[in-house]
């Protein structure tokens, strides 16, 4: 390559550079986030005693995962309590409870995370057996199911 063309390929590239920089200022500064439509739509207000039980069963939730994690337990198996911590924690985070009844579910949700650390940690985790359908988790690490043997 001659000087010419090596001066005309860094000034392109110089150009595109600076036209997307640019461009990404430009959009940036169109709509300001508080304009921005949330997707989705806030839910329904949780109460705030139904709030506060929740925030505590997510916390109790929260660190029962934690102590699994530095427990001898199949870690493979952490995720599928992990999914309802989630499940919970984030809908509270992002008020995206869609009706009532979702309150509740909620509470159905925490006590089965629950139940599951505690199965887990006494070592006898009962859903990995289980017929059928079952809630589970995904590995963090990769986007595939964690793998049980018996489903």
């Amino acid at each position: 390559m001659n000087r010419r063309n090596i001066f005309l390929t860094c000034l392109s590239l110089a150009l595109v550079l600076a036209l997307t920089g640019l461009t990404r200022l430009a959009a940036a500064a169109e709509v300001p986030l508080d304009k921005v439509k949330r997707i989705p739509p806030p839910g329904v207000k949780v109460p705030p005693a139904d709030r506060e039980e929740l925030e505590a069963g997510v916390a109790e939730l929260a660190k029962q995962i934690e102590v699994l994690r530095h427990a001898a337990v199949p870690s493979d198996l952490i995720p599928d309590v992990q999914i309802f911590y989630n499940a919970v924690h984030y809908a509270l985070k992002y008020d995206e409870f869609f009706n009532t009844n979702d309150i509740a579910k909620a509470k159905v949700l925490v006590n089965e995370g629950l139940h599951r650390a505690n199965e887990l940690r006494d070592g006898e985790p009962s859903w990995p057996k289980m017929a059928g359908w079952s809630s589970a988790g995904m590995c963090q690490k990769s986007m595939d199911p964690c793998s049980h043997t018996g489903w």
